[in-house]
């Protein structure tokens, strides 16, 4: 059958933080410009905007099944731009208590004490190492060589691993010893507190998404693309059974997409397989109030399969236990099996659990993982290499897995839109 076409000045693919970031951005760009109106579209496989930011029910509660947490308030992006108020913010820990551990306020299982400071001064040697380390090593080798000088790992030490292994949604093994590089490694958050959103992650992806469609984006939901390709001065979009042509074009797919499908969009291959996705997957449990008002927000998991638990009671009073799992094998595990490992746990009866949701990030096609990592066997060039391989051309890419300094948060995707908008602006200006 022959492929119907279109044409439009500008094709972003991919409805996430990105795409969304990137059309409103492009519009403005256009609203307030010297060239006039110009025609952009945004071409979505799944039949409803957002990517990795989804808001889902678990029973009659609204749950947050992918990103949850705004990393940082002090100078976040979203929040200058205008897209988080203060009225919008709940805050969780009042900073980074993945890397940093607990602060004297913040309600968790644990707090810190001397082994604490013994884990930050075994990061710093660490992190004196990781500037003269190559690729192929982990955290874990790095961690291995502190242990002739400073002993074993002590137990608060071994919970703040856990901790760190939750931020960047791996095992220390896998983690990459070049993230502790202070040139060249990215912890990816911002100052301050720590937060979730009162209304969850929908509310980001609606006003980004109304603002963008009030603007004249057009949007069209249900197209899984196929290739996208560059041929002389235009960009051609492949779906099944149609075709978009643009002057330019904006792919905002997942690292995990781009992966296994290398037919999709020429990158280089090496920077491209030696970036990462990671497994971080929720178990969402709808429980009943007197159920979730015995933990605190964090609970430190010693766990095969469970990291970490993070509470919404205390915060939103909603009734909602989230817990955090890591490795590709536990997406293997059945919803019964998960359910009845968490109730084990935590020890929760049955009848407490008024519902619940098990993500499966790593087996979602046009996901393909959670969010990437510059795991150990990645270069601290990679990212950029991705970049310098669509400087020139009429394809430019976005997507959290594209900004070196925040990769793998939401707001780096957001921040890789607006960076693409721009790239996509200036081309159009130097043609003009």
């Amino acid at each position: 059958m022959v492929e119907a076409e279109e044409s439009y000045d500008v094709i972003i693919i991919g409805g996430g933080i990105a795409g969304l970031s990137c059309a409103v951005s492009l519009l403005r760009h256009f609203a307030t410009g010297p060239s006039g109106p110009v025609s952009i579209a945004l071409v979505e496989w799944q039949e409803r905007l957002g990517g990795r930011l989804y808001s889902c029910k678990v029973g009659d509660v609204e749950a947050d099944a992918g990103a949850a947490w705004v990393h940082g308030v002090d100078g976040n992006p979203l929040i200058e731009d205008g897209w988080i108020g203060p009225e919008d913010l709940v805050p969780s820990s009042a900073q980074n208590i993945w890397l940093h551990g607990p602060a004297e306020t913040d309600s968790c299982s644990f707090k810190a004490s001397e082994e604490d400071e013994t884990w930050e001064r075994r990061l710093a040697v660490v992190g004196a190492a990781a500037s003269m380390a190559q690729g192929g090593r982990s955290l874990q080798d790095g961690l291995l060589e502190t242990e002739p000088i400073m002993g074993p790992l002590a137990h608060a030490e071994r919970r703040r691993l856990r901790m760190l292994e939750g931020w960047f949604g791996m095992s220390a093994d896998r983690i990459g010893l070049l993230e502790w590089d202070g040139e060249h490694g990215s912890m990816g958050d911002y100052p301050g507190a720590h937060a979730v959103l009162k209304g969850g992650m929908r509310i980001l992806v609606e006003r980004l998404a109304n603002e963008a469609q009030r603007l004249g984006l057009k949007v069209v939901l249900g197209q899984e693309v196929c290739a996208v390709e560059e041929v002389r001065d235009e960009v051609r979009i492949h779906c099944h059974q149609r075709c978009f042509r643009a002057q330019w074009a904006v792919v905002t797919v997942s690292l995990g997409v781009l992966q296994s499908r290398p037919s999709f969009l020429q990158l280089p291959e090496k920077p491209l397989q030696r970036l990462e996705m990671c497994h971080y997957n929720k178990l969402l449990l709808n429980v009943s109030e007197s159920a979730a008002a015995r933990f605190p927000v964090f609970t430190d998991l010693v766990s095969h399969h469970f990291w970490q638990l993070f509470n919404y009671w205390p915060l939103t009073g909603k009734p909602l236990l989230s817990l955090a799992t890591l490795s590709a094998e536990a997406e293997k595990l059945t919803d019964e099996e998960a359910l009845e490992a968490a109730c084990g746990l935590l020890t929760l009866a049955k009848h407490e659990i008024r519902a619940s949701h098990f993500t499966r990030w790593g087996r979602v096609p046009w996901a393909c993982g959670s969010y990437s990592v510059s795991s150990k066997d990645a270069e601290w060039d990679d990212i950029r290499a991705l970049l310098l391989a669509t400087e020139e051309g009429r394809i430019k890419v976005a997507g959290e897995h594209t900004h070196e300094e925040h990769q793998g948060g939401f707001h780096a995707a957001y921040l890789s839109g607006k960076r693409a908008a721009q790239e996509v602006w200036e081309g159009f200006q130097a043609v003009a």
